[in-house]
């Protein structure tokens, strides 16, 4: 995450902070160097898995449950762009169904001391 934060400060800030002013006030559409903009930044983005993680840990700690799962399901998307929505929902779904019949019971994860985070291979 520290490298991450280096490149964005050289990455054109003011520029970004200038989009960022305009979005505020009502006063821009999504035009070319607009866009261009986005582009770069989501692409630097992307290639961090680690931001990802990390933020979603910061969020889950501050009590920001959804919030934290949201950034798990960006940084997954980012990672393997060919899973879809529906791929990882019916996992999670089968996983609650095998604890199901097996009658265990479901526990939040905050009972449990799970971190909540996927591994690092996914």
């Amino acid at each position: 995450p520290t490298s991450i934060i280096h490149t964005f400060k050289q990455h054109n800030q003011a520029t970004l902070t200038w989009h960022k002013d305009q979005w505020n006030t009502g006063s821009i559409t999504v035009d070319a160097e607009c866009q261009r903009q986005v582009r770069i930044l989501a692409s630097l983005l992307t290639r961090y898995q680690e931001f990802w993680s990390a933020w979603s840990a910061s969020t889950s700690a501050d009590g920001r449950t959804d919030a934290s799962l949201a950034l798990r399901l960006l940084r997954i998307s980012f990672a393997r762009p060919g899973v879809s929505f529906s791929e990882i929902f019916a996992r999670g779904l089968e996983s609650l169904e095998q604890d199901m019949a097996g009658n265990s019971a479901i526990v939040p994860e905050e009972e449990t001391g799970n971190s909540g985070m996927w591994p690092a291979t996914m």
